[in-house]
């Protein structure tokens, strides 16, 4: 994953659905912003979080030739 021009590996379990007609993956997992140097304001310390949920939904159609 890449934010901000630093990228770091991550490891995240998800899921896989085929319904016939689409194809869908989704991960959640969960990030800290100081491991991307994400410098978080004095002020705004209070307001943010130290980890961030990250939510990850891919929906793919199938292409079919026939339609």
């Amino acid at each position: 994953m890449t934010i901000h021009g630093v990228e770091r590996e991550i490891k995240a379990t998800g899921w896989i659905d085929f319904d016939g007609k689409y194809i869908e993956l989704k991960s959640d997992f969960v990030i800290r912003p100081e491991d991307y140097e994400i410098d978080i304001p004095k002020l705004m310390w209070q307001n943010i979080a130290e980890e961030v949920e990250v939510k990850v939904r891919f929906k793919y159609r199938v292409y079919d030739q026939d339609n």
